[in-house]
């Protein structure tokens, strides 16, 4: 599922920006961004992910600032380029160099300030980015929880669609075994017109093919299938890859259906549910 979630953590001394953004996988694939100073903290941070996010591809940004005060960077550089103007004074004397000093040549021995307190990390700073991952962490959940719900809604709205679908059905079948019945009996009458046949092997080839297309037994396991499918969301734990298990056995039966069920009117019933499986599917793709 996709989702974002940040959090933000100001000090006197620093300020941490967290950003944590997921988007669909099978699996939980984990890429952290952080200064190189923070390394060590990478494995601890996908740790953090795995404990409390469950099946995506995770992209995780710290930013860690130091404010610096603007006053005294801007002595320190005015400091260093007098420095080092004197310093090439002297390196032209000794090289005996007579071309003038100019301020491009300053500038281009200029090395800008760093600051020294992002040189050391303080044991409490890990408590703090930890804890301000956590918050970037239950915001993405909370995006989640919300996407989750609207697909929830949608996916129940078109197994209601596939229930009322299959119960339009029953009510078709009379009309459809007399139909098939009336089929077969034309069949074997041409037949008969050049092969001599016994009335009553021809009634048990009749009842035969009849009950090959019965569909009863596909009714009910796509019944069973519907039931499962609503129990199983309503469980408290996610329930992704079950769903999705269960939407293929659900596939199964409605194909099976639409290959026996031999009769137009029946069949524009299952080209209708094949259409709502298939949306099901792709949004099961969504869901953990």
């Amino acid at each position: 599922m996709t989702g974002y979630g940040d959090a933000t953590l100001q000090t006197p001394s620093y300020s941490i920006h967290i950003e944590v953004k997921s988007l669909n996988s099978k699996y939980i694939e984990c890429q952290i961004k952080l200064p190189d100073l923070y390394f060590q903290y990478e494995i601890a941070l996908k740790n953090l992910i795995t404990q409390h996010l469950q099946r995506g591809k995770f992209t995780l940004k710290i930013d860690i600032q130091f404010p610096q005060n603007q006053a005294n960077t801007n002595s320190v550089l005015v400091n260093q380029l007098l420095n080092n103007h004197q310093q090439l004074q002297l390196l032209k004397q000794q090289l005996a160099i007579n071309e003038p000093i100019t301020l491009t040549h300053i500038l281009q021995t200029l090395t800008y300030p760093t600051n020294s307190a992002s040189s050391e990390l303080k044991p409490l700073q890990w408590d703090e980015i930890q804890a301000t991952t956590l918050q970037a962490i239950q915001q993405l959940q909370t995006m989640r929880q919300q996407e989750g719900s609207a697909l929830e809604k949608d996916i129940l709205l078109r197994i209601n669609i596939l229930q009322t679908k299959l119960n339009e059905i029953e009510p078709l079948e009379a009309s459809r075994n007399e139909f098939i019945k009336n089929k077969l009996n034309q069949s074997l009458q041409e037949l008969s017109k050049n092969i001599t046949m016994d009335a009553n092997r021809m009634q048990q080839e009749i009842i035969y093919y009849l009950d090959k297309y019965d569909i009863t037994e596909e009714k009910i396991r796509t019944q069973a299938h519907l039931n499962q499918f609503i129990l199983t969301m309503q469980e408290p734990t996610s329930q992704g890859r079950k769903l999705q298990f269960i939407a293929q056995e659900l596939s199964r039966e409605i194909n099976t259906l639409g290959n026996k069920a031999n009769y137009a009117d029946i069949q524009t019933i299952i080209v209708t549910m094949k259409d709502e499986l298939e949306k099901i599917k792709e949004q099961l793709m969504n869901i953990l």
